[in-house]
Order: C-alpha cells, then structure tokens, then sequence
C-alpha cells in the first residue's frame, strides 16, 4: 500500500492520537518553570544581565504585550574566569542590533513561549554562539499589562585555531585547522582560510558563511579548497561547495527555495587501519595488492523550492532538479596488468553516469521541542524534536533532460522520539533507498537504528546506540566499514568491510565536575559489532567483534559547544584482543 504525502501526515497524527503522544511538558506554557529549566552556566549568566540592566523576572509574561527587546552579549570570558578575561580584547562580540534582528517576536505581538524558544533554537548556532538564554522581565516605566523580551547570550571566541581532530594510536588521522574570524566585525558572518586533513591527502582554502545576508534572511556558503597528498604534499586537484537560497528560516515561514553546487576533482582512497585498503583480483591465484585509490571528477548541481504548510505538524513539499556527474577512471601508472586494471575498474569504481533527474519530496514531523543537558554536551542546552518525522522521495531521471541512463530513484524514511520523563529519550529509526534501472531494483539499503539516553540516577546516566544496514544488488562498489572512529574503538579504522553493518555502543556516562573554566567527566563503553557479506555460509560473514574501555570528557564552553574525548579501549575478541591490542583514541564530539 502507498500513501501519499497528505495521507501519509494523518496517518502519524492519528497515530500520536493512539499512542496518547502530545506536545512534551515542557512545550507548555502552563507547565514551565523558567528558572528550573536553566543550566549553571546559563543561570549566572541571566543573573549578571538582571543585575547590569536593573530587570527583574516576569513569572507571569502570558497574554501581555512584548514592549521592548533588550539584548545583553557578554564577554567570551566572564569575571570570575580570571586572567583568561585579558583575551576579551581579541574578539568582537556579536553587535546588538544583529542578534536583535533574529527575534521572531516582535514588539506589540503578545508573549507566545513557542515562538521564544524557536527564537533560542536559531539564535544557539555553533558556529558562534555558545550559550543563549531568552526571558520574560519588567522594566521599570513598563505598564502592567507589557512585558520586556530579554536576550542573553555569550559568543564562541571567534578567532580560531582547530575546530575538529583525531588521533588513534599515535596517528592523526584527522585534523581540521582553521584561521578565521566566525563573528567578523560583530555581524555572525564568518571568514576563514580552512586546513582539512585525512588519512590520504589534506586540502586547504578560503569559506565564508552569512546566514542572514543584509536581514533578508538569504543564506550563502561557500568553500573552495585545493587537494595535496599527506605525503609529499603534491597537488591532486580541487573541490568546492556553494550553498544559496532563503531557507525556511521559521517555523511559520511557507516557502523556500535554494540551489546547492559541488564538485570534486582529485583522488578517493580507502583505508584499513593507517595504511590504503589493498585490492586483489578474485579471478586469479596470484595477490596483486593493489591500493585502494583512483581518481574522480564529479559536479553536483540541485535546484529545489520548498511549500511549508501546517502548525501541529508541519508538512514540507519540496520538488526539483538534480543534475550529477561522475567520472571516475584509475591513476596514472597503474601497478598492474590489463587483466588486474579491468577487474579493479569493474570491483573498485563506482558508476561512471551523468544523470539529470527531477524529483519530488513530502516531509512530515511534529514541532514540539525538549530541552535536555548533559547527554551529548555538558550542561550546555540540547535541543532535540520529539515525535514522529518522516520522508518520502522520488525522481526520475530521462534522457530526454539530459540523463544518460533512464531510472527512477526512491527514498523513505522515518524516526520517533520518545521522552523520558522529561530527563531522557529514545529514538528509533528505518529507511530504504534505491533505485529501479532496466527492470530490476539496485544500490538498495535498508537501515534501522534505535538510540537513547536514560534519565540521570545519582549523576550518571547510560547512553545506547544499535545501528544494522545491509547493502541488497549493489551496483556502484559501495561497501560499509567499522572500527576506529565508527564506534568499534578497539579496532583500527575500516578494520572490518562488508555489505552488512552491525554496530551497538553502551556508555555510562557521569555528570561534569567544574574545574576553572572547563568542564570534565568520564565515561566506561561497551562497543560491539561489525561489518561482512553475509550473516554465515561465506568468506567474510558476520561475526561481531567487542570491546571494552574507559574515557574521559571535557568541555571548554567559550571556545566551542563540544566536547572534546580520550578513549582507552580494549578488543576481546581477534588477534589483538587484550591490553596489549589497546587503543588509545583523542578527538572532538562524542562517538555517537
């Protein structure tokens, strides 16, 4: 049975009406307690603002008229945060006018605490903002009937240095450095010159960001890089990502339209620990070795406008065209024969095609947010939408609009999110994607996931994750890796490859202790998994592999909303299992 779009959006509100799913609690105005909701370093924060503006709390802002918007942007480094304050002189904190401008509020519109907190949700961009917080307050000259919209908020510094990198094993096998002003001359637009490092190769280049081009809610990024080798640094060629359009910015926006263009010219590889992935021809007994590494020129371009419609649920129709272009083809100086070249263009590369296809997606969620701390971010706030969302997409691509091959294409997908007594949650997830070529179905995958957080219990909580995908008919010589920075620590990167991808995560994850400006806590895992062909009766089926381990947690909130992470892990199972096979690993973000 096939629903479509609308049939599909009453179908979940029906549903959320079956299983007594409404707005969570704290969605409410009646059942919000404003000043219980804040974190620590958001409470002092709020208190410094009161103080320095002669505000107090509204405990009552419901049906009284917004007056006034005050904006109060404190240092990166606050008072109490010693010597480090000296840095303050170095960034230019976000001007008044431009964080004002992002409220979707407005004087003369009455207190509505949904509108506040989507205005909270956009305002608290990683990218510059570390920590925001919106309260109702009464100033003096206000009339009883009026009540004052207060925004505080404390930047990211802005001048930076490093924003993500890994290290497993005394490899850096990831780094991303960057000189960049993200809050350039106080307006959120960021300028910078981006370092991006792997295994294989590090490309370097200029971005800029404006996600608000003049107020009139535009958006541009854009990225050009050229390509080196890590070794040798020699120059393999160039990518790039323009993004362009009006987004749908709020939740009560109704239209949107945007182009987004990319292109790569310059080598893939495959790793299987530090080393590239060697290929051996099957059809011969000798083993050729050959690594893992060809050439590719690809260009991306889609063009899409977007009809929002709905306020309990949102539905988004979207429709557009895509046009791709692949061409991969192997290096130059090949170290093979032809026999060992035609089996590697035929096991290694993916499709050589250029396909243009127009396409249409429904999208369905419910707006209702929660706001939960401690689970992936220390004491920072995490916003996560609870309930059902769900997808559908279709395209066709013909060669009458330029498409060298005739197909059509299909995604779905769906998720819900659970609440947990207003401390925790679980989401569970499935999709499905592929496409339908000359009579039969190919590239298809399937996926599910179910993942989560219990509520805190003597300040830890446990935090899960399981995640299965299988490859069915796979045409493009895609394959799924684990280990390493997948979630399997105790193995090296890509150490296990296959059609089918198993892989469960358990952590207990303590609460953060402060000290001086940052914030630490540790956490004890059990991964588990793998990837193969099959489940049994095959050369590489599946046989999950474990691990063990202990980690420790920080988080420096004026520098970045992450948090960064040592892991020591240990396999119990294969040929390194034991503390002699550990693993240490550093890097940024949680694994999952």
């Amino acid at each position: 049975m096939r629903l479509a779009g609308p049939a599909l959006g009453a179908l979940l509100c029906a549903l959320t009406r079956v299983a007594g799913a409404q707005p969570p609690a704290g969605a409410l105005p009646q059942a919000r307690t404003f000043q219980l909701s804040l974190g620590s370093y958001e409470r002092v924060a709020l208190e410094r603002a009161l103080a320095a503006r002669r505000l107090r709390l509204e405990p009552h802002p419901y049906g009284k008229l917004v007056r006034r918007i005050h904006v109060d942007n404190q240092d990166v480094f606050g008072p109490d945060e010693g010597f480090l304050a000296w840095f303050n002189v170095f960034h230019r904190t976000s001007r008044e006018h431009v964080v004002e401008r992002e409220v979707l509020l407005r004087p003369g519109q009455p207190w509505d605490d949904e509108i506040v907190d989507e205005t909270r949700r956009r305002l608290r961009d990683p990218l510059f903002t570390t920590l925001v917080v919106i309260a109702p307050v009464v100033a003096e000259g206000g009339a009883p009937q009026e009540v004052d919209l207060l925004v505080v908020t404390r930047d990211i510094w802005s001048l930076r240095a490093n924003s993500r990198y890994e290290i497993q094993e005394g490899v850096l096998t990831e780094l991303s450095l960057s000189i960049s002003e993200n809050n350039l001359l106080g307006y959120r637009k960021q300028v910078a010159i981006v370092f991006d490092m792997d295994l294989g190769a590090f490309n370097i280049g200029p971005q800029y960001v404006d996600k608000n081009i003049a107020g009139t809610h535009l958006q541009l990024l854009s990225r050009f890089d050229g390509v080196f080798t890590r070794d040798g640094g020699e120059y393999e060629g160039t990518r790039s990502y323009t993004s362009f359009g009006y987004p749908l910015w709020s939740l009560d926006r109704k239209y949107g339209a945007g182009v987004v263009m990319t292109h790569f010219n310059a080598v893939r590889r495959s790793f299987e620990g530090p080393d590239l992935r060697l290929y051996d021809n099957p059809d011969t007994p000798e083993v050729e070795a050959i690594p893992y590494q060809f050439h590719e020129r690809d260009f991306d371009i889609e063009t899409s406008g977007v009809r929002q419609l709905g306020h309990s649920v949102k539905h988004r129709f979207t429709v557009g065209h895509e046009l791709t272009v692949r061409r991969p083809n192997v290096l130059d100086g090949f170290p093979g024969d032809d026999v060992a070249q035609a089996a590697f263009e035929r096991d290694v590369l993916p499709r050589s095609e250029r396909a243009s296809l127009l396409f249409a997606r429904y999208a369905v969620f419910t707006p209702w947010y929660r706001v939960y701390r401690n689970i992936d971010s220390f004491d920072l706030t995490e916003d996560v939408q609870i309930g059902p969302d769900a997808s559908v997409e279709v395209g066709a691509a013909r060669e009458e609009i330029g498409s060298e091959a005739n197909f059509l294409s299909a995604t779905a997908a769906a998720a819900w999110t659970v609440d947990i007594i207003g401390d925790g949650l679980v989401r569970a997830s499935a999709g499905v994607t592929g496409r339908r070529q000359d009579g039969e179905f190919i590239d298809v995958v399937r996926s599910a996931s179910i993942s989560g957080a219990t509520p805190a219990l003597l300040g830890m909580r446990l935090a899960a994750r399981s995640l299965w995908a299988r490859r069915y008919n796979e045409t493009n010589n895609r394959f799924f890796t684990v280990g390493g920075d997948t979630g399997l620590r105790g193995y090296t990167i890509g150490d296990f490859a296959g059609q089918i991808r198993v892989l469960n995560n358990l952590e207990l994850r303590t609460f953060p202790i402060r000290i001086l400006f940052a914030r630490f806590g540790g956490i004890a895992f059990w991964d588990f998994g793998h990837a193969a062909d099959c489940y049994s009766g095959c050369d590489n089926p599946l046989v999950l592999q474990h691990d063990v381990g202990v980690g420790l947690r920080g988080l420096v909130p004026q520098l970045q909303p992450y948090v960064f992470r040592l892991d020591w892990a240990i396999p119990l199972t294969g040929p390194t299992q034991g503390v002699g096979g550990s693993r240490v690993i550093f890097g940024v973000q949680q694994v999952f």
